[in-house]
C-alpha cells in the first residue's frame, strides 16, 4: 500500500505529498547476498545449488548475485544504504556491481565504484 497523503498538523486536512520512491534493486540483492551467506555460514544450506533450487532459478545466476560478497565492506554498505530511486534518477544495475567485484584490489573496487555514483 502507497501512502500518497499526510496530515497537514497546522490545520488537521490531508494534503499531497511527493510520490515515495522504491528501494533500489541492486540494494535488494546486497540485503539477499548477506542473508544467503548467513545460511550458508549457520549450515542450514550447503551450497549455492540449495539457493538456485529454493529460489527457482539457474545456478549461473545465484553464482553471480553471490559475488556481490568479494564487493569491499564499504561498497556493501553503501548499497544497502542507497536513497530510494525515482523515475529520473541515475541507477546503479547489479550487473554494474558484479562486474566492480571481479576486482580484487579494495581501493581500485572503491574507484570504480565512485564513478558510478
Amino acid at each position: 500500500m502507497r501512502i500518497t497523503h499526510k496530515i497537514d498538523f497546522d490545520y488537521g486536512l490531508p494534503c499531497k505529498i511527493e510520490q515515495i520512491g522504491k528501494t533500489p534493486n541492486v540494494s535488494k540483492m546486497m540485503a539477499l547476498v548477506l542473508f544467503y551467506q548467513r545460511l550458508l555460514d549457520k549450515k542450514v544450506i550447503s551450497s549455492l545449488m540449495d539457493i538456485s533450487r529454493l529460489e527457482k532459478i539457474s545456478s549461473n545466476r545465484v553464482s553471480s548475485i553471490m559475488s556481490l560478497s568479494l564487493l569491499s565492506p564499504r561498497i556493501q554498505e553503501r548499497l544497502l544504504t542507497l536513497p530510494r530511486e525515482y523515475k529520473h534518477s541515475k541507477q546503479i544495475s547489479v550487473l554494474q556491481c558484479v562486474n566492480i567485484a571481479y576486482e580484487i584490489d579494495f581501493e581500485k573496487q572503491m574507484e570504480m565504484f565512485e564513478k558510478l555514483v
